[in-house]
């Protein structure tokens, strides 16, 4: 991995973490925890609220496993293992670390991981 790689992984987990707090979502060590004001005034504030949380939590948990992907990556960084596919070892191209800076799998390796997932369901 190249100083340059490690930057915008930096950049990277830096935006997550400002997405998740746009999100009103506070992250706090590894811990991401929600705000707001819990207490809506009548029956409509309260639709209103459950469906701006319902929201925020979808996006939160996208975010939050992108945070932790990216928290893993750096890891495996400072492990001098980063850029190696954690399935068959082979190098993952630069071309996919540049578009999925937090990869762990080449695309064959993440291909048959997902065949397998969807062929459990």
């Amino acid at each position: 991995m190249t100083r340059d790689q490690r930057v915008r992984l930096e950049q990277e987990l830096g935006a997550t973490i400002r997405r998740l707090r746009d999100a009103g979502l506070a992250v706090t060590g590894h811990a991401v925890e929600g705000g707001g004001d819990p207490r809506p005034t009548d029956l409509y504030e309260a639709a209103q609220h459950a469906e701006i949380a319902e929201g925020r939590l979808g996006e939160g948990e996208r975010l939050v496993r992108r945070l932790n992907r990216l928290r893993a990556a750096l890891e495996r960084y400072e492990r001098g293992t980063y850029g190696a596919c954690l399935d068959c070892g082979l190098a993952i191209p630069p071309a996919r670390l540049n578009v999925v800076p937090e990869a762990a799998l080449c695309v064959p390796c993440q291909e048959r991981r997902e065949d397998r997932a969807r062929g459990a369901a």
